[in-house]
């Protein structure tokens, strides 16, 4: 792939697999020792990765069994921890797309992998801060390790939340809510993904905001980390299994399968750090050799010929035989061929252009990501706000949001397109929003564009006279997803729009904290319109509620102010708890007569569940931890 796009896969995705300290305890790695894992980690379905090289429902499939070895150094200049990472023995090895290998031979494959190796320096909290490479051509190594990463990977508490927190991170098909719990020793972890907040899964020609929403989604996701005396991951156990149904759109399934077990740990002599040049995470590249290789077979003999061949039946029948694979081998041409980006833009500014050809063109842009394709975006855009429909300018500006590495050109265009009184407002205020998603991806390579950018999204939503310009800065904030945002979300709780109300919680899915949570329980409180009390129970579900929160929503149903139409969103709130005030929520609940049938059905059986649930639990015997001195010291 090219030198950009393996720019996000470096060892960042190294840095979960590498953070083994249990939470609340110092880092468990100790200098002079190497630890072998035995990696045994499966895909399949559509995953996120290949969204972002523009996959349009791509069906990818990986399969690794290797040792994971990792070798403690002395501290970096700065004190944090530093660690060598490297495949061996790699026993299986499979990548493919739509059923096409991505490599010729597993062997080949292999013996490249095994070839590679990393120093990771990481900083305060071992957060990844650094990492150089030995080889040339570690574009493999980096995919695999970050796909490893998606499961075990975890995010640590934040201070006054020893037992159990929530937060918001990277899973394997895109963004995830999740809820974290420990034993009180701290050798064991359990986190459970509770719900997407975005999917990669989801096709990008569906750009609206809060559309993973409304999809019927099935998730049953469960982590398990056990670790040893001195702190150190000795197992994870992870599974997950997701199916999303997008509107008139065959259902999409994913599922992940990772085992990652200590089976040695010795003292080594002091390795030499690898002699290869230091990079920021963001700025490590790939080997091209690799990076073309993988481009060739994944664009399949598609040729610039064929490509526009296939636009004009698009154009005329509305859809492309197989465009799911077509998308994926399409923009991998883009990749491949940068110039052709400028071919399209003519294409895509005919007057006979179709809104649903267009906005193909535009997916295929945005999905490659170049330089070229950029400036062909910022081109067409600007000519088609003279003539195109206010609605269908403003949804091809959205996806500006989906560049993963938008060029400082690009942002001052949508700045621009922001700012701009004369623009249409459908298109000035998806601007906006994707100024938020601009700022996420800033963050990690300009870090100080993007708190410029942050700052002005903030001074506007202070600064907006309407419901709809408050809405829309809400959206970009919520994409943008900056940490301690909620107090300044807050006030709007109160907003007389109930537009404006319901949108808070879904600009606060990606800010877990105790100041959001008491954003949505007053949102609950205050009268309004259906909707806001369906989104606050939304979000609210993805917290851990103790009997504080559960008075609040005893009362909401005994005053009588739950709408009808939000029962079900309590109902999915309550799932997963066992508290006695939650048993007479529900029985509140079954008995409500305003209530449809099914809802009051429904919480009769959840209700049902709960005590048959706490009654064979109290039966139970509480769980045995092994301890570490039982765990496997040589390999098997």
């Amino acid at each position: 792939m090219t030198r950009r796009l393996w720019t996000r896969v470096a060892v960042a995705a190294l840095s979960a697999v590498l953070l083994g300290a249990a939470p609340g305890r110092s880092s468990g790695w100790t200098p002079g020792n190497a630890y072998r894992y035995h990696l045994r980690w499966s895909a399949g379905g559509v995953q996120g990765w290949l969204r972002e090289r523009g996959g349009n429902a791509a069906a990818f499939s990986s399969e690794l069994d290797a040792d994971l070895v990792l070798t403690a150094l002395p501290p970096g200049p700065g004190g944090g921890a530093r660690l060598v990472a490297r495949f061996e023995n790699v026993r299986r090895l499979g990548l493919s797309a739509f059923g096409t290998p991505l490599f010729a031979g597993a062997a080949a494959a292999a013996q490249e992998l095994t070839r590679e190796s990393a120093v990771l320096e990481l900083g305060a909290g071992d957060q990844p801060l650094a990492a150089a490479f030995t080889g040339s051509d570690h574009s493999l190594f980096a995919l695999l390790l970050r796909g490893a990463w998606r499961s075990v990977g975890w995010s640590p508490p934040s201070a006054g939340e020893p037992a159990a927190w929530t937060a918001s991170e990277p899973g394997p098909s895109g963004h995830a809510f999740v809820q974290y719990e420990r034993d009180p020793a701290g050798a064991r972890l359990r986190r459970t993904r509770i719900r997407y907040e975005s999917f990669a899964t989801v096709p990008v020609n569906s750009p609206e905001a809060g559309l993973e929403a409304r999809l019927p989604v099935r998730l049953d996701s469960h982590t398990t980390f056990t670790f040893g005396a001195e702190g150190a991951l000795q197992q994870v156990e992870d599974r997950e299994a997701l199916t999303v149904s997008p509107v008139d759109e065959a259902p999409t399934e994913g599922w992940t399968r990772l085992d990652l077990q200590l089976v040695e740990r010795r003292e080594v002599p002091a390795p030499l750090p690898p002699g290869g040049a230091v990079h920021p995470l963001d700025e490590v590249a790939g080997s091209l050799a690799l990076d073309r290789r993988l481009l060739e077979q994944r664009v399949a003999g598609l040729t610039p010929e064929r490509m526009e061949v296939d636009l004009t039946i698009h154009q005329g029948a509305g859809r492309i035989p197989d465009q799911g694979r077509w998308v994926w081998r399409a923009s991998g041409l883009l990749l491949l061929e940068p110039a052709l980006a400028a071919r399209l833009l003519d294409r895509a500014l005919a007057a006979q252009a179709l809104p649903r050809t267009r906005a193909l063109i535009f997916d295929l842009w945005a999905s490659a990501g170049t330089v070229e394709a950029q400036a062909a975006m910022r081109a067409a855009l600007a000519a088609l706000a003279l003539t195109s429909p206010e609605e269908e300018h403003g949804l091809l500006v959205t996806r500006l949001g989906f560049l993963r590495r938008p060029e400082p050109e690009t942002v001052r265009f949508t700045r621009a397109l922001a700012d701009d009184a004369q623009m249409p407002s459908y298109s000035r205020r998806a601007a906006v929003g994707v100024l938020g998603s601009l700022v996420r991806s800033l963050a990690p390579t300009r870090p100080e564009e993007a708190r410029a950018q942050h700052r002005r999204l903030l001074a506007g939503l202070r600064a907006a006279g309407t419901a709809e310009d408050r809405v829309a800065h809400l959206i970009g904030l919520g994409n943008a997803g900056v940490e301690g945002d909620a107090p300044a979300l807050a006030p709007f709780a109160d907003d007389p729009s109930p537009a404006v109300r319901s949108q808070v919680p879904w600009s606060l899915r990606s800010m877990p904290s105790v100041e959001s949570r008491e954003v949505l329980l007053r949102l609950l409180r205050s009268p309004g319109d259906d909707t806001v009390q369906i989104a606050a129970l939304r979000r609210l579900a993805s917290y851990p509620l103790g009997d504080a929160e559960l008075v609040v929503l005893e009362r909401l149903v005994r005053s009588g102010a739950l709408a009808a139409a939000a029962a079900g969103e309590l109902l999915g709130v309550l799932e997963g708890q066992s508290a006695p005030r939650a048993q007479v929520i529900l029985e509140l609940l079954a008995r409500q007569p305003d209530l449809s049938p099914g809802v009051r059905n429904r919480a009769q059986r959840a209700r049902q569940a709960m005590v048959a649930g706490r009654t064979v639990a109290s039966q139970e015997p509480e769980p045995t931890l092994v301890p570490p001195s039982h765990l496997p010291t040589a390999r098997r």
